[in-house]
């Protein structure tokens, strides 16, 4: 086995396993760590790489900048309430009501009376 990013016709299949590896949050070497921030740039600057290889290179060097900045600043996951069992005061009309509940009232209204609802 060969180490990444060492043989050219494998650039482009090296990239994607980094790629996949950055998405996928897997645990790399720290020899492989130290030095991919600058093999990646080396290759997107390169003036003789293959477009889809620049291309790649640079996707993961924005990958690994956005797992730094999760590292230094997580952001709280946000977080839903949803009340059940939420008592509606039926004392005082329009309180705690909704547009659907006043509508309701008013279609039993036209046909307790027997006027048509519309």
């Amino acid at each position: 086995m060969t180490e990444l990013l060492s043989d050219p016709k494998h650039i482009r299949g090296d990239l994607a396993i980094i790629h996949r590896s950055l998405l996928n949050q897997w645990k790399l070497p720290e020899t492989l760590l130290s030095g991919l921030p600058q093999s990646m740039i080396k290759i997107v600057v390169d003036e003789n790489a293959k477009p889809r290889e620049r291309i790649a290179a640079a996707r993961n060097l924005m990958l690994m900048k956005a797992a730094n900045d999760m590292a230094e600043n997580p952001q709280p996951v946000p977080q839903t309430t949803v009340n059940v069992g939420v008592k509606i005061d039926n004392a005082n009309p329009g309180v705690g009501r909704t547009l659907a509940a006043q509508i309701v009232e008013r279609i039993r209204a036209a046909r307790i009376s027997g006027n048509s609802a519309g």
